[in-house]
């Protein structure tokens, strides 16, 4: 029985439709979309993660969403969603502030940050200083940071060069980040900063699939020295829930990484029974 949890999912709910991902991404383009898009309706989409097997899924906001938002989803489908709020660097103070009240003193699980995507005021690298009061902010607490690093949409090729990430993890070893996107397209060094520092993890979501160069170096990395740090995500609206189990599934993972891959990873880090 398939069992996972999916680390990329954006519902069709609240601020999400108004989005780049449903008004001008790639579901866009699609010539049959899913009912829950078409209808708006989260229900919908629920049962497609049923028939796939995904029990639960990370909700990453992005610059600009209402993370009240997130609060609502938490509260309508208990541990189905697990909400990560978006921080700008550039509203510090804001930025903080929403980590204390929704994550340290409120139900959401994590902090999201795109500081090389080209959308934020001034895109940066992630070693920038400018985001450390928010590293040190996760570190101290205990929080996971979702940092978009990898994939398409950056100002600069260079801002996803591991180097960076790597600076990151020495300065803050005990801060636990899941990259989204997975380092793609670094994906050979994006393995060695996994490899060598412990708190770094890897969510390449649709880099994984067998559809994009490079994928077979995740699959590598997942059946032998990264098989704890690798985690599924379907980045939803792009691939329906699935589309993206089979795709995984069909990919060469021993039944052990695959298993640690869709679901076992993800859930040691959200806090999930196992």
């Amino acid at each position: 029985m398939t069992r996972a949890i999916d680390w990329r999912m954006r519902p069709p709910f609240g601020d999400w439709k108004e989005s780049y991902l449903y008004t001008q991404g790639s579901i866009t383009k699609k010539a049959v979309k899913p009912r829950a898009v078409t209808e708006w309706n989260v229900d919908y989409l629920l049962e497609d993660m049923d028939e796939a097997g995904i029990v639960a899924a990370m909700t990453p906001q992005r610059l600009g969403q209402n993370p009240e938002y997130l609060v609502q989803l938490q509260n309508l489908y208990p541990n189905k969603f697990y909400g990560f709020i978006h921080c700008d660097p550039f509203e510090m103070e804001k930025a903080l502030n929403d980590i204390d009240q929704y994550v340290i003193h409120g139900p959401l699980y994590g902090v999201v940050m795109e500081p090389g995507q080209f959308f934020l005021k001034e895109p940066m690298a992630a070693d920038d200083e400018r985001l450390y009061p928010i590293y040190e902010k996760c570190q101290q607490n205990d929080i996971t940071l979702n940092l978009t690093f990898g994939g398409l949409f950056c100002a600069k090729l260079e801002y996803y060069n591991p180097v960076y990430l790597d600076r990151v993890a020495l300065l803050f070893p005990n801060l636990r980040i899941v990259c989204g996107h997975g380092g793609w397209p670094y994906t050979t060094e994006i393995m060695h900063v996994a490899y060598q520092r412990e708190k770094v993890f890897l969510s390449p979501d649709v880099y994984m699939l067998p559809t994009q160069p490079g994928y077979m170096d995740y699959v590598v990395a997942a059946n032998y020295t990264l098989k704890n740090k690798i985690l599924f995500g379907t980045a939803y609206p792009a691939y329906n829930p699935q589309e993206a189990v089979a795709m995984y599934q069909s990919l060469p993972l021993t039944e052990e990484a695959l298993d640690h891959v869709l679901y076992q990873n993800a859930a040691k880090i959200l806090g999930i029974e196992q």
